[in-house]
């Protein structure tokens, strides 16, 4: 009777213990599923680069007359970048402002608009208001680099012609209508090769007598994510 007892006893306690075993290897088993997973899934995540922009470069036209002005967009990491100008305009520039705007967390495209420069020149015709813009251009990945500055005869600036480059080398895309008039005096303001624009440099009294810019490079931004068909 004792010795089927202790079988008895036996096979209940080797139940136990497979019981426990089965249990633990099973959690063990959903563990080691969960880590897979996440590994997965950190695996395919792509990795947001950290971007900054800071002033490197600086020009302004020639002629005219006025104070002299200078405003940054904001820099450093996640920094800022121009992508379109205002203006009202009559026979000259007028409350003349720049709109910045972060970019993405790769530095390859537009994101938030943050800020306005200015405005420039007190004189007021809203009536003749006009803007020139890069936002709008395809894929939402171009900014400021540069413009064609038209002047009268005495160099003050009287309509500037936007150009617009892609993100973040400010490769050269297009050139926006003209913002304001035209004449055959003339002066290119550009940014330097792998710069955009990131603040403004500017002569005005009651109105834009000088317009220029303020460039620096968009830094630690991923080039290879920028497809040779943005690229111009």
């Amino acid at each position: 009777m004792n010795a089927v007892r202790r079988r008895a006893s036996g096979r209940t306690t080797t139940s136990r213990v497979r019981r426990f075993f089965t249990k633990r290897n099973s959690i063990l088993g959903g563990l080691a599923a969960l880590i897979v997973v996440f590994g997965l899934l950190f695996a395919s995540a792509p990795t947001a680069q950290a971007y900054s922009t800071a002033v490197a470069t600086e020009f302004i036209s020639t002629g005219g007359g006025g104070g002299i002005a200078r405003a940054d967009c904001n820099p450093g990491t996640s920094g800022e970048v121009i992508y379109s100008f205002e203006a009202e305009r009559t026979w000259a520039l007028t409350n003349f402002r720049a709109n910045c705007a972060n970019l993405n967390a790769a530095g390859t495209g537009i994101n938030t608009w943050k800020r306005q420069l200015g405005p420039y020149g007190s004189d007021r015709n809203s009536s003749t208001y006009g803007v020139g813009r890069c936002d709008e251009e395809p894929g939402f990945n171009k900014v400021v680099i540069g413009a064609k500055v038209y002047k009268d005869s005495g160099g003050y600036v009287i309509g500037i012609e936007v150009k617009c480059g892609t993100l973040p080398s400010g490769s050269y895309y297009s050139t926006k209508p003209v913002l304001g008039l035209t004449s055959a005096n003339t002066q290119d303001i550009d940014c330097p090769a792998n710069q955009v624009a990131v603040g403004l440099y500017v002569a005005h009294g009651g109105i834009l007598d000088k317009f220029g810019l303020r460039c620096g490079r968009v830094s630690g931004a991923d080039q290879s994510s920028i497809s040779d068909q943005q690229l111009h």
